[in-house]
Protein backbone atom coordinates (compact mmCIF):
# COMPACT_ATOMS: atom_id res chain seq x y z
CA UNK A 1 0.00 0.00 0.00
CA UNK A 2 2.59 2.36 1.08
CA UNK A 3 4.87 1.55 -2.44
CA UNK A 4 1.31 2.65 -4.76
CA UNK A 5 1.16 5.34 -2.60
CA UNK A 6 4.40 6.38 -3.17
CA UNK A 7 3.87 5.31 -7.01
CA UNK A 8 0.90 8.04 -7.06
CA UNK A 9 3.09 10.73 -5.87
CA UNK A 10 5.80 10.08 -8.46
CA UNK A 11 3.65 10.07 -11.31
CA UNK A 12 1.78 12.95 -10.37
CA UNK A 13 5.60 14.97 -9.87
CA UNK A 14 6.41 13.29 -13.40
CA UNK A 15 3.24 14.94 -14.72
CA UNK A 16 4.32 18.20 -13.49
CA UNK A 17 7.23 18.23 -14.95
CA UNK A 18 6.28 17.54 -18.37
CA UNK A 19 3.84 19.73 -18.30
CA UNK A 20 6.19 22.39 -17.46
CA UNK A 21 8.43 21.53 -19.93
CA UNK A 22 6.07 21.48 -22.28
CA UNK A 23 4.99 25.09 -21.65
CA UNK A 24 8.35 26.22 -21.19
CA UNK A 25 8.74 24.99 -25.07
CA UNK A 26 5.38 26.48 -26.46
CA UNK A 27 6.95 29.82 -25.35
CA UNK A 28 9.16 31.31 -27.94
CA UNK A 29 13.17 30.38 -28.05
CA UNK A 30 14.90 33.23 -26.92
CA UNK A 31 17.96 32.86 -29.22
CA UNK A 32 15.48 32.23 -32.19
CA UNK A 33 16.67 33.98 -35.15
CA UNK A 34 15.14 37.23 -35.44
CA UNK A 35 14.91 37.55 -39.04
CA UNK A 36 12.65 34.18 -39.04
CA UNK A 37 10.30 36.12 -36.36
CA UNK A 38 10.01 38.82 -37.91
CA UNK A 39 8.84 37.14 -41.15
CA UNK A 40 6.04 35.12 -39.30
CA UNK A 41 4.78 38.69 -37.70
CA UNK A 42 4.25 39.86 -41.16
CA UNK A 43 1.08 37.34 -41.48
CA UNK A 44 0.29 39.10 -38.12
CA UNK A 45 -3.40 39.79 -37.92
CA UNK A 46 -2.35 42.73 -36.50
CA UNK A 47 -1.62 45.97 -39.29
CA UNK A 48 0.92 47.77 -36.92
CA UNK A 49 2.56 44.48 -36.30
CA UNK A 50 3.03 43.39 -39.77
CA UNK A 51 4.18 46.87 -40.71
CA UNK A 52 6.90 47.16 -37.94
CA UNK A 53 8.07 43.94 -39.12
CA UNK A 54 7.99 45.13 -42.76
CA UNK A 55 10.23 48.15 -41.67
CA UNK A 56 12.49 46.08 -39.46
CA UNK A 57 13.21 43.88 -42.91
CA UNK A 58 13.56 46.36 -44.83
CA UNK A 59 16.34 47.79 -42.16
CA UNK A 60 17.88 44.52 -42.17
CA UNK A 61 18.85 44.63 -45.97
CA UNK A 62 21.05 41.92 -47.64
CA UNK A 63 20.85 39.92 -43.96
CA UNK A 64 17.38 39.52 -44.74
CA UNK A 65 17.50 38.60 -48.35
CA UNK A 66 17.45 34.88 -48.20
CA UNK A 67 15.18 34.42 -45.41
CA UNK A 68 12.55 36.75 -47.89
CA UNK A 69 13.25 34.89 -50.60
CA UNK A 70 12.53 31.70 -49.25
CA UNK A 71 9.57 33.60 -47.67
CA UNK A 72 7.63 34.91 -51.20
CA UNK A 73 7.56 30.71 -51.92
CA UNK A 74 5.13 29.80 -48.88
CA UNK A 75 2.10 29.25 -48.09
CA UNK A 76 0.63 32.27 -46.55
CA UNK A 77 -0.72 35.18 -49.53
CA UNK A 78 0.41 37.73 -46.83
CA UNK A 79 3.59 36.71 -45.76
CA UNK A 80 4.35 36.24 -49.43
CA UNK A 81 3.36 39.32 -50.43
CA UNK A 82 5.07 41.59 -48.11
CA UNK A 83 8.56 39.51 -48.87
CA UNK A 84 8.22 39.78 -52.60
CA UNK A 85 7.53 43.30 -52.06
CA UNK A 86 11.12 43.40 -49.56
CA UNK A 87 12.69 40.79 -51.83
CA UNK A 88 12.48 44.09 -54.83
CA UNK A 89 13.24 46.97 -52.56
CA UNK A 90 16.26 45.30 -51.42
CA UNK A 91 17.57 44.25 -54.28
CA UNK A 92 17.02 47.65 -56.26
CA UNK A 93 18.68 49.36 -53.60
CA UNK A 94 21.87 47.20 -53.80
CA UNK A 95 21.69 47.32 -57.35
CA UNK A 96 21.67 51.25 -57.21
CA UNK A 97 24.88 51.18 -54.88
CA UNK A 98 26.74 48.54 -57.21
CA UNK A 99 26.05 51.31 -59.98
CA UNK A 100 26.84 54.47 -58.16
CA UNK A 101 29.92 52.66 -56.73
CA UNK A 102 32.62 55.24 -57.35
CA UNK A 103 36.44 54.34 -58.52
CA UNK A 104 38.82 55.16 -56.16
CA UNK A 105 41.73 56.84 -56.38
CA UNK A 106 45.16 57.93 -54.74
CA UNK A 107 46.89 60.33 -56.30
CA UNK A 108 50.54 61.25 -54.76
CA UNK A 109 52.84 63.93 -56.68
CA UNK A 110 56.01 65.52 -55.31
CA UNK A 111 56.71 68.47 -58.00
CA UNK A 112 55.58 66.43 -60.63
CA UNK A 113 55.04 68.20 -63.90
CA UNK A 114 51.60 68.42 -64.62
CA UNK A 115 51.42 66.02 -67.63
CA UNK A 116 53.30 63.20 -66.24
CA UNK A 117 50.67 63.79 -63.36
CA UNK A 118 47.58 63.83 -65.30
CA UNK A 119 48.55 60.80 -67.07
CA UNK A 120 49.27 58.77 -64.32
CA UNK A 121 45.77 60.10 -62.57
CA UNK A 122 44.22 58.75 -66.37
CA UNK A 123 46.13 55.26 -65.45
CA UNK A 124 44.96 54.45 -62.32
CA UNK A 125 41.05 55.94 -63.07
CA UNK A 126 41.30 54.38 -66.35
CA UNK A 127 39.41 56.93 -68.39
CA UNK A 128 40.97 59.31 -70.77
CA UNK A 129 41.81 62.83 -69.36
CA UNK A 130 43.33 65.28 -72.16
CA UNK A 131 44.82 68.78 -70.97
CA UNK A 132 44.54 71.47 -73.78
CA UNK A 133 47.80 73.42 -74.51
CA UNK A 134 51.59 73.70 -73.42
CA UNK A 135 51.70 73.66 -69.48
CA UNK A 136 55.41 73.10 -68.28
CA UNK A 137 54.42 73.80 -64.31
CA UNK A 138 54.54 71.20 -62.02
CA UNK A 139 52.42 69.98 -59.14
CA UNK A 140 52.51 68.69 -55.71
CA UNK A 141 49.19 67.19 -54.09
CA UNK A 142 48.27 64.03 -52.21
CA UNK A 143 44.31 63.29 -52.26
CA UNK A 144 43.86 60.53 -50.11
CA UNK A 145 42.17 57.82 -50.97
CA UNK A 146 39.17 59.66 -52.36
CA UNK A 147 36.77 59.02 -55.28
CA UNK A 148 37.28 60.08 -58.96
CA UNK A 149 35.33 63.46 -58.70
CA UNK A 150 36.86 64.42 -55.85
CA UNK A 151 40.05 63.51 -57.10
CA UNK A 152 39.73 65.52 -60.34
CA UNK A 153 37.93 68.93 -58.73
CA UNK A 154 41.17 68.43 -56.14
CA UNK A 155 43.70 68.06 -59.18
CA UNK A 156 42.19 71.36 -61.22
CA UNK A 157 42.10 73.19 -57.93
CA UNK A 158 45.60 72.67 -57.24
CA UNK A 159 46.91 72.71 -60.73
CA UNK A 160 44.80 75.69 -61.95
CA UNK A 161 43.15 73.61 -64.78
CA UNK A 162 39.02 73.73 -65.82
CA UNK A 163 36.72 71.34 -67.34
CA UNK A 164 36.49 72.11 -70.80
CA UNK A 165 32.87 72.38 -71.82
CA UNK A 166 31.42 70.34 -74.87
CA UNK A 167 30.42 72.24 -77.72
CA UNK A 168 27.30 73.26 -77.94
CA UNK A 169 25.01 72.70 -81.10
CA UNK A 170 23.83 75.80 -82.94
CA UNK A 171 20.81 76.68 -82.10
CA UNK A 172 17.44 76.08 -84.39
CA UNK A 173 13.88 75.67 -83.70
CA UNK A 174 11.90 75.62 -86.97
CA UNK A 175 11.33 72.10 -87.13
CA UNK A 176 10.00 69.31 -85.31
CA UNK A 177 10.63 65.66 -86.00
CA UNK A 178 8.63 63.04 -83.78
CA UNK A 179 9.64 59.28 -83.90
CA UNK A 180 8.80 56.36 -82.04
CA UNK A 181 10.99 53.54 -81.74
CA UNK A 182 8.37 50.64 -81.59
CA UNK A 183 5.38 49.95 -79.38
CA UNK A 184 5.71 51.00 -76.01
CA UNK A 185 9.07 52.09 -76.66
CA UNK A 186 10.00 56.29 -76.07
CA UNK A 187 9.35 58.48 -78.27
CA UNK A 188 12.03 61.10 -79.59
CA UNK A 189 11.07 64.66 -80.13
CA UNK A 190 13.84 66.46 -82.32
CA UNK A 191 14.71 69.82 -82.99
CA UNK A 192 17.38 70.06 -85.76
CA UNK A 193 19.25 72.09 -88.43
CA UNK A 194 21.67 69.10 -89.77
CA UNK A 195 20.53 66.09 -91.48
CA UNK A 196 21.83 63.96 -88.97
CA UNK A 197 21.72 64.42 -85.28
CA UNK A 198 22.98 61.81 -82.54
CA UNK A 199 20.56 61.58 -79.84
CA UNK A 200 22.95 60.49 -77.15
CA UNK A 201 25.14 62.62 -75.08
CA UNK A 202 28.60 61.60 -74.72
CA UNK A 203 29.38 60.75 -70.93
CA UNK A 204 32.20 58.10 -71.30
CA UNK A 205 34.98 60.98 -71.83
CA UNK A 206 37.52 62.03 -73.06
CA UNK A 207 37.58 64.78 -70.15
CA UNK A 208 39.36 67.60 -71.39
CA UNK A 209 40.90 69.83 -68.92
CA UNK A 210 42.25 73.80 -70.09
CA UNK A 211 44.16 76.25 -67.68
CA UNK A 212 42.17 78.64 -66.12
CA UNK A 213 40.68 80.02 -62.61
CA UNK A 214 38.59 77.36 -60.92
CA UNK A 215 35.47 78.68 -59.41
CA UNK A 216 34.25 77.28 -55.88
CA UNK A 217 30.73 76.29 -56.63
CA UNK A 218 28.14 74.10 -54.75
CA UNK A 219 29.10 70.70 -54.78
CA UNK A 220 27.75 66.99 -53.73
CA UNK A 221 29.53 64.00 -54.21
CA UNK A 222 26.88 61.22 -54.60
CA UNK A 223 29.22 57.85 -55.03
CA UNK A 224 30.06 57.91 -59.07
CA UNK A 225 27.97 61.15 -59.48
CA UNK A 226 28.91 65.06 -59.02
CA UNK A 227 25.85 67.34 -58.13
CA UNK A 228 26.66 71.09 -58.85
CA UNK A 229 24.54 74.35 -58.69
CA UNK A 230 25.88 76.13 -61.43
CA UNK A 231 26.23 80.35 -61.78
CA UNK A 232 22.32 81.80 -62.45
CA UNK A 233 21.97 82.71 -66.03
CA UNK A 234 19.74 84.52 -68.14
CA UNK A 235 16.26 83.83 -66.01
CA UNK A 236 13.83 85.60 -67.84
CA UNK A 237 11.61 83.02 -68.31
CA UNK A 238 11.10 82.10 -64.92
CA UNK A 239 7.46 82.67 -64.37
CA UNK A 240 6.41 86.08 -61.62
CA UNK A 241 6.58 84.52 -57.96
CA UNK A 242 9.54 81.53 -58.76
CA UNK A 243 12.95 81.45 -58.94
CA UNK A 244 15.40 78.54 -60.49
CA UNK A 245 18.37 77.05 -59.70
CA UNK A 246 20.35 74.91 -62.55
CA UNK A 247 21.90 71.50 -61.35
CA UNK A 248 24.91 69.97 -63.39
CA UNK A 249 24.94 65.92 -63.05
CA UNK A 250 28.03 64.55 -64.30
CA UNK A 251 28.28 60.66 -64.27
CA UNK A 252 31.38 58.80 -64.17
CA UNK A 253 32.69 57.86 -67.23
CA UNK A 254 32.03 54.62 -68.31
CA UNK A 255 29.57 54.07 -65.70
CA UNK A 256 26.67 53.41 -68.33
CA UNK A 257 24.89 56.69 -67.48
CA UNK A 258 22.24 57.09 -69.99
CA UNK A 259 20.04 60.11 -69.02
CA UNK A 260 18.80 62.02 -66.48
CA UNK A 261 14.99 61.54 -65.44
CA UNK A 262 13.49 63.62 -62.70
CA UNK A 263 14.69 65.70 -60.00
CA UNK A 264 13.09 65.48 -56.52
CA UNK A 265 13.31 68.41 -53.99
CA UNK A 266 12.65 67.30 -50.57
CA UNK A 267 13.79 70.50 -48.62
CA UNK A 268 14.50 74.19 -49.18
CA UNK A 269 15.61 76.43 -46.89
CA UNK A 270 16.72 79.99 -47.54
CA UNK A 271 19.17 82.29 -44.99
CA UNK A 272 16.04 83.35 -43.54
CA UNK A 273 14.51 80.06 -42.68
CA UNK A 274 11.64 80.25 -45.15
CA UNK A 275 10.78 77.25 -46.67
CA UNK A 276 11.42 77.46 -50.34
CA UNK A 277 8.55 75.29 -51.85
CA UNK A 278 9.08 73.05 -55.49
CA UNK A 279 6.93 75.06 -58.22
CA UNK A 280 4.93 72.75 -60.18
CA UNK A 281 5.04 73.37 -64.17
CA UNK A 282 2.84 71.72 -66.66
CA UNK A 283 4.04 69.69 -69.48
CA UNK A 284 3.36 72.37 -71.63
CA UNK A 285 5.95 74.63 -69.93
CA UNK A 286 8.42 71.81 -69.33
CA UNK A 287 8.19 70.93 -73.05
CA UNK A 288 9.31 74.15 -74.44
CA UNK A 289 11.63 75.14 -71.83
CA UNK A 290 13.50 71.62 -73.05
CA UNK A 291 13.26 72.76 -76.93
CA UNK A 292 14.80 75.90 -75.76
CA UNK A 293 17.62 74.75 -74.11
CA UNK A 294 17.90 71.81 -76.37
CA UNK A 295 18.87 73.60 -79.27
CA UNK A 296 20.23 71.10 -82.17
CA UNK A 297 20.08 67.91 -79.95
CA UNK A 298 17.47 65.78 -79.49
CA UNK A 299 14.82 65.33 -76.67
CA UNK A 300 13.63 62.17 -75.13
CA UNK A 301 9.87 61.98 -73.80
CA UNK A 302 8.33 58.91 -71.96
CA UNK A 303 5.85 57.85 -74.10
CA UNK A 304 3.91 56.52 -71.00
CA UNK A 305 3.94 59.64 -69.06
CA UNK A 306 4.92 62.34 -71.64
CA UNK A 307 7.33 63.55 -69.49
CA UNK A 308 10.67 64.48 -70.44
CA UNK A 309 13.67 62.19 -70.08
CA UNK A 310 16.55 65.08 -69.86
CA UNK A 311 19.54 63.85 -72.08
CA UNK A 312 21.75 67.12 -71.35
CA UNK A 313 23.97 67.41 -68.32
CA UNK A 314 22.03 69.92 -66.44
CA UNK A 315 18.21 70.20 -65.14
CA UNK A 316 16.32 72.64 -63.93
CA UNK A 317 14.93 73.26 -59.92
CA UNK A 318 11.79 75.72 -59.29
CA UNK A 319 11.47 77.02 -56.36
CA UNK A 320 8.09 79.30 -55.37
CA UNK A 321 9.59 82.44 -53.92
CA UNK A 322 8.82 83.42 -50.07
CA UNK A 323 7.50 86.61 -48.07
CA UNK A 324 10.66 88.06 -48.07
CA UNK A 325 13.32 88.19 -51.09
CA UNK A 326 15.54 85.18 -51.07
CA UNK A 327 19.43 85.42 -52.11
CA UNK A 328 20.50 81.91 -51.62
CA UNK A 329 19.40 78.63 -50.94
CA UNK A 330 21.48 77.69 -47.27
CA UNK A 331 20.50 73.48 -47.73
CA UNK A 332 18.94 71.89 -50.87
CA UNK A 333 18.11 68.75 -50.32
CA UNK A 334 16.79 66.11 -52.52
CA UNK A 335 17.41 63.25 -55.19
CA UNK A 336 17.94 62.91 -58.90
CA UNK A 337 16.53 59.91 -60.87
CA UNK A 338 18.83 58.87 -63.84
CA UNK A 339 18.37 55.68 -66.11
CA UNK A 340 21.22 53.88 -66.01
CA UNK A 341 23.01 50.60 -68.19
CA UNK A 342 23.99 47.90 -65.92
CA UNK A 343 26.95 45.78 -66.77
CA UNK A 344 26.81 42.68 -68.85
CA UNK A 345 24.94 40.14 -66.37
CA UNK A 346 23.51 36.57 -67.14
CA UNK A 347 19.63 36.63 -67.96
CA UNK A 348 18.64 32.91 -68.70
CA UNK A 349 21.34 29.85 -67.64
CA UNK A 350 20.59 26.21 -69.19
CA UNK A 351 22.43 24.02 -67.28
CA UNK A 352 22.89 20.88 -69.22
CA UNK A 353 22.63 21.96 -72.41
CA UNK A 354 22.91 18.52 -73.89
CA UNK A 355 19.68 17.37 -72.19
CA UNK A 356 18.18 20.66 -73.20
CA UNK A 357 16.74 19.86 -76.85
CA UNK A 358 12.80 21.22 -77.20
CA UNK A 359 12.78 23.39 -73.65
CA UNK A 360 12.01 27.10 -73.19
CA UNK A 361 13.46 29.18 -70.36
CA UNK A 362 12.67 32.38 -69.15
CA UNK A 363 13.94 35.53 -67.66
CA UNK A 364 12.78 37.53 -64.66
CA UNK A 365 12.07 40.61 -67.60
CA UNK A 366 10.26 38.11 -70.52
CA UNK A 367 12.94 37.36 -71.97
CA UNK A 368 12.94 33.96 -73.27
CA UNK A 369 15.54 31.17 -74.91
CA UNK A 370 14.13 28.14 -76.72
CA UNK A 371 16.47 25.55 -77.70
CA UNK A 372 15.37 24.40 -80.88
CA UNK A 373 17.83 21.63 -81.92
CA UNK A 374 21.07 20.06 -80.11
CA UNK A 375 22.67 17.69 -82.82
CA UNK A 376 26.38 16.34 -83.37
CA UNK A 377 27.52 16.08 -86.57
CA UNK A 378 29.44 13.19 -88.49
CA UNK A 379 32.99 15.25 -87.25
CA UNK A 380 31.95 15.02 -83.74
CA UNK A 381 30.97 18.91 -83.66
CA UNK A 382 28.22 20.01 -81.98
CA UNK A 383 25.21 21.88 -83.74
CA UNK A 384 22.90 24.36 -81.30
CA UNK A 385 20.14 26.32 -82.82
CA UNK A 386 18.12 28.67 -80.49
CA UNK A 387 15.53 31.16 -80.59
CA UNK A 388 16.01 34.08 -78.62
CA UNK A 389 13.13 36.17 -77.70
CA UNK A 390 14.00 39.86 -75.74
CA UNK A 391 11.05 42.32 -74.96
CA UNK A 392 11.44 45.41 -77.72
CA UNK A 393 11.41 48.09 -75.39
CA UNK A 394 14.64 46.41 -73.23
CA UNK A 395 16.18 45.21 -76.25
CA UNK A 396 15.89 49.09 -78.42
CA UNK A 397 16.37 51.36 -75.30
CA UNK A 398 19.11 49.23 -73.38
CA UNK A 399 21.10 47.82 -76.74
CA UNK A 400 20.58 50.47 -79.59
CA UNK A 401 21.39 54.26 -80.15
CA UNK A 402 19.10 56.48 -82.59
CA UNK A 403 20.58 58.50 -85.12
CA UNK A 404 17.64 60.88 -86.74
CA UNK A 405 18.01 60.85 -90.69
CA UNK A 406 15.68 63.80 -91.72
CA UNK A 407 12.57 62.19 -94.09
CA UNK A 408 13.97 59.35 -94.98
CA UNK A 409 12.36 55.71 -93.68
CA UNK A 410 14.61 52.43 -92.99
CA UNK A 411 13.55 49.39 -92.33
CA UNK A 412 16.23 47.21 -89.99
CA UNK A 413 15.39 43.81 -89.40
CA UNK A 414 11.91 44.05 -89.63
CA UNK A 415 11.34 47.11 -87.45
CA UNK A 416 10.30 50.38 -89.49
CA UNK A 417 11.97 53.40 -88.26
CA UNK A 418 10.30 56.18 -89.82
CA UNK A 419 13.15 59.17 -90.01
CA UNK A 420 15.71 57.04 -88.20
CA UNK A 421 17.99 53.54 -87.83
CA UNK A 422 19.07 51.78 -85.02
CA UNK A 423 22.84 50.89 -84.60
CA UNK A 424 24.67 48.81 -81.58
CA UNK A 425 26.75 49.67 -79.24
CA UNK A 426 28.38 48.07 -76.41
CA UNK A 427 31.79 46.91 -75.83
CA UNK A 428 33.69 45.25 -79.03
CA UNK A 429 34.16 41.41 -78.38
CA UNK A 430 31.53 41.41 -75.93
CA UNK A 431 29.12 38.12 -76.00
CA UNK A 432 26.04 37.58 -74.93
CA UNK A 433 25.99 33.60 -75.75
CA UNK A 434 28.45 32.03 -74.08
CA UNK A 435 28.95 28.36 -73.43
CA UNK A 436 30.87 26.66 -70.67
CA UNK A 437 32.09 23.34 -69.72
CA UNK A 438 31.69 21.22 -66.82
CA UNK A 439 34.63 23.38 -65.51
CA UNK A 440 33.41 26.52 -66.04
CA UNK A 441 36.08 27.33 -69.02
CA UNK A 442 34.32 29.46 -71.62
CA UNK A 443 34.13 27.12 -75.25
CA UNK A 444 34.38 29.19 -78.52
CA UNK A 445 31.07 28.86 -80.64
CA UNK A 446 30.73 30.03 -84.08
CA UNK A 447 27.67 31.52 -85.19
CA UNK A 448 26.43 30.21 -88.73
CA UNK A 449 23.39 31.58 -89.31
CA UNK A 450 21.42 34.03 -87.52
CA UNK A 451 17.99 36.21 -88.71
CA UNK A 452 15.96 38.47 -86.86
CA UNK A 453 12.20 39.47 -86.90
CA UNK A 454 9.80 41.35 -85.34
CA UNK A 455 7.27 39.77 -83.34
CA UNK A 456 4.32 42.23 -81.27
CA UNK A 457 6.60 43.98 -78.70
CA UNK A 458 9.30 42.00 -78.98
CA UNK A 459 12.22 40.93 -81.13
CA UNK A 460 13.08 37.39 -82.18
CA UNK A 461 16.31 36.32 -83.16
CA UNK A 462 17.12 32.77 -85.03
CA UNK A 463 20.71 31.76 -84.64
CA UNK A 464 22.50 28.47 -85.40
CA UNK A 465 25.66 27.85 -83.59
CA UNK A 466 28.56 25.36 -83.61
CA UNK A 467 30.97 24.40 -81.05
CA UNK A 468 34.27 22.28 -82.36
CA UNK A 469 35.59 20.35 -79.68
CA UNK A 470 39.14 20.88 -77.98
CA UNK A 471 41.89 18.98 -77.49
CA UNK A 472 41.21 18.60 -73.81
CA UNK A 473 37.98 16.85 -74.70
CA UNK A 474 36.28 19.76 -72.87
CA UNK A 475 32.35 18.84 -72.83
CA UNK A 476 29.65 21.30 -73.18
CA UNK A 477 27.61 22.00 -70.13
CA UNK A 478 25.98 25.31 -68.97
CA UNK A 479 24.61 27.50 -71.79
CA UNK A 480 24.41 31.51 -70.95
CA UNK A 481 22.64 34.04 -71.99
CA UNK A 482 23.54 37.65 -70.77
CA UNK A 483 22.45 41.31 -71.42
CA UNK A 484 23.00 44.64 -70.35
CA UNK A 485 19.58 45.89 -68.13
CA UNK A 486 18.08 49.75 -68.27
CA UNK A 487 17.68 50.67 -64.31
CA UNK A 488 16.38 53.85 -62.78
CA UNK A 489 18.80 54.87 -59.98
CA UNK A 490 17.90 57.42 -57.51
CA UNK A 491 20.85 60.09 -56.46
CA UNK A 492 20.05 61.18 -53.23
CA UNK A 493 22.02 65.41 -52.81
CA UNK A 494 22.33 67.92 -50.15
CA UNK A 495 23.48 71.00 -51.57
CA UNK A 496 24.71 74.15 -49.34
CA UNK A 497 24.97 77.88 -49.48
CA UNK A 498 23.12 78.10 -52.77
CA UNK A 499 23.02 81.41 -54.61
CA UNK A 500 19.63 82.74 -56.05
CA UNK A 501 19.21 85.10 -58.97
Amino acid sequence: MRNHHGSLILAACLGTATLAVAAESSRPASNADPIEKLITQLGSARFKEREAAAQALDAAGPAALRALERAARGNDPEICRRAESLVHDIEKRLESAELLKPKRVHLLYQDTPLREALADFSRQCGFALNLHGADSRRITLDTGEVSFWEALDQFCGKAGLVEQAPPSPPANGQEVVRVWNGNGGRQVLMVHSSSQVSTEANFDGPLHLQADKPRVLPTFYAGAVRIRALPNGNHASVPSGETQIHLQVLPQPLMGWQSLVDVRVDKAIDEHGQVLAPALTTNSTTHTEMLQRAGNRAMFFDASTGRPVYDTREIPVRLKTADQPSKMVKELKGAITAQVQTPLQPVITVDDILKAKGKTFRGRDGESLKISDVAEDADGNLKLRILLEEPMQGNLAMNRRMIIRANRPVVRNGVVMRGGIMRETGNPGESKLVLLDSKGRNLSLEMTASGTALNGTAIVQDMQMTFRPRSDASVPRKFVYSNRRLVNVEVPFTLKDVPLP
